[in-house]
């Protein structure tokens, strides 16, 4: 059976119970269906349930289609979004549960392919000092943060963009190093659960890496989360050995893998 939600608030509330058991693997749900204000077939919010098994999926654009739940509803929901002409343009989810969507997908002729693989990881000891080079963001900056955030969602290989409006929303949650009269490096924080926060948007202009500037970044605001009592966490691009050894030398571990997968065929792909 699938549940058709009006908005993101709705499928909050009558699951936000569960999407809490595991926020590390559900920390964009909360964001996202904060948002949502009514929904659409590009902007949805489901539950499919049967026997108690539970599979929701929730989208915002530009953002990718968001599952979380029971693998074994996977071909229910698939057939559902498919054959109700639903956007699913990219999903992500966990990689056991993704992989077994993905396959459902082919069924009614969507091909996928992994856009990007992510190890989340976890920390919650200091390794060493905060760096007094790091620096909060002022207003003055929120422009050139808005160009840098889109550089890493592309440099990512990701179709995420941000406007200067919701850099301002969260201007206080970014930390930065300039150089040369620029910003070089950032990273941003958000709230996950009441025991975890995560590092997000981790990016250095590509001139100044290799010269330790993101390590400072991410250790620094590492140590602010440590110091709220959270543990620190982010997601890491397993195609990229640099910043997981970056992350493992700082103290984080790996906890689970998770994926963002493209829809390259269908009516319903851009």
């Amino acid at each position: 059976m699938i549940k058709v939600y009006g908005n993101g608030e709705d499928i909050w509330n009558e699951n936000g119970e569960m999407l809490l058991r595991e926020p590390e693997k559900t920390g964009f749900f909360r964001g996202n269906a904060a948002l949502l204000k009514k929904t659409d077939l590009n902007n949805y919010a489901l539950r499919c349930e049967e026997d108690g098994h539970v599979l929701l999926a929730l989208r915002l654009q530009p953002y990718s289609l968001l599952l979380y739940g029971d693998s074994t509803l996977a071909e229910e929901l698939a057939g559902f979004l498919c054959e109700n002409s639903y956007d699913i343009t990219a999903f992500m989810c966990e990689a056991d549960l993704g992989d077994i969507f993905a396959e459902m997908l082919k069924k009614h002729s969507r091909e996928c392919r992994v856009n990007i693989s992510m190890m989340f990881m976890e920390c919650t000891e200091v390794c060493e000092p905060s760096s007094p080079e790091v620096a909060g963001a002022a207003a003055e900056d929120i422009d050139e943060l808005t160009e840098d955030m889109n550089l890493f969602f592309a440099d990512c290989g990701l179709p995420d963009r941000v406007t200067r409006e919701s850099v301002a929303n969260r201007l206080g949650n970014y930390r930065l190093i300039r150089l040369d009269g620029k910003i070089v490096s950032m990273a941003s924080w958000s709230y996950m659960s009441e025991k975890i926060d995560r590092i997000t948007c981790v990016y250095t202009r590509p001139e100044y890496r290799g010269r330790g500037i993101a390590r400072k970044v991410v250790n620094t605001l590492k140590n602010e989360i440590l110091a709220r009592g959270k543990t620190a966490a982010l997601n890491v691009d397993t195609a990229n050995p640099v910043s997981s050894h970056l992350y493992a030398s700082l103290g984080f571990k790996n906890s689970y893998l998770h994926r963002i997968y493209q829809v390259e065929n269908g009516a319903e792909t851009e």
